[in-house]
Order: structure tokens, then sequence, then C-alpha cells
């Protein structure tokens, strides 16, 4: 190998080196957004709080903290054609997303996953999530469950739920 190949290789590889560097300080810095939970796809940024929340407190009065992503988290049976429908949110609270959580052997029929409803406050005030669990195709409903929430002022924090591609 010459001395002028030489040289643009390990200039090459210097370069891919601090490339990767830079690129781990944005994915992985200060300023880089987490993951709310280790099997979902969601995301929050710097100073932004998570309050999982659990069916254990439907009917009850939750605090909303600003800057604070609540994910109310309810078993589901997919498999099955069940799964958790939301009613649209008051002005102090919104939906930012939803996500299935299938588990890893989601082949077999049965085996419950998660439903999770990301819930951000957007003023102060009260707000409720109503969820209903049933078969979209279906007139009945098999479940009720009620969120109440007590927003104390609006997120302007940084929120992802990228889309799921088919496995």
């Amino acid at each position: 190998m010459s001395g002028r190949s030489q040289f643009f290789k390990r200039v090459s590889t210097l370069v891919m080196c601090l490339a990767l560097l830079g690129f781990g300080q944005v994915v992985f810095g200060a300023d880089a957004m987490r993951p709310i939970a280790n099997d979902g796809d969601a995301l929050v940024g710097p100073g932004t709080q998570v309050l999982k929340i659990t069916e254990a407190q439907a009917d009850q009065t939750i605090v909303l903290p600003r800057n604070t992503v609540a994910v109310v988290e309810l078993k589901v049976n997919m498999s099955t054609g069940f799964a958790w429908f939301a009613s649209p949110m008051n002005k102090s609270a919104k939906i930012l997303g939803q996500e299935q959580i299938e588990p890893p052997h989601s082949r077999w029929v049965g085996v419950p996953g998660f439903t999770r409803f990301y819930v951000a406050p957007q003023a102060a005030g009260d707000a409720v999530l109503d969820l209903v669990h049933k078969r979209s195709f279906e007139a009945g409903t098999i479940g009720h469950k009620t969120f109440r929430f007590r927003a104390q002022g609006a997120f302007t924090g940084q929120f992802s739920l990228p889309e799921r591609k088919a496995p």
C-alpha cells in the first residue's frame, strides 16, 4: 500500500471516529430524548417527568404537574379483538398518543399485552380520561375505566411516539 493511500485510509478512519463521537453526543447527550419504558417506543425530552398510572388508580383524582406525561397502562388481550378506546378529553389535558405492547410470544392466542395512553396537561384545571374496553366491531363493552386528572399547568416538554414497524 502506498504512502498516499495509507494517509487517506488513516484520515478517513479518523473522520469516521470523530463523526461517531459527535453522533453519540447528539443521541446520548444531556439533551437526548429518553425512553419511557423498556418495551415501548415513546420518548420524552430532558426535564420531562413521567407519571405511571395503573388500573388501580381508576376513579381517583391524580395530580398532573406541568411538564409531566402520565402513562396510563391497561391490560388488553389484542389477539381476541378487544382494545381500549378513549373519549376526547377537555382543554386541560390531551392524549399525546397511544401504544399497543404485545408480549414477545404474541403469536399465541389469549396472551395479554398492554395498551398505554400518554396524557399531558394543556392548562391548569380538571380533565377526565374515559376508556371503554370492547371490540371495534361490536356495540357492547366489557369494561370501563375513568381516570381523573388535576392538571397544574401546560406541558411544554418534548414527547415522541414513533410509528411501530410491522414485524
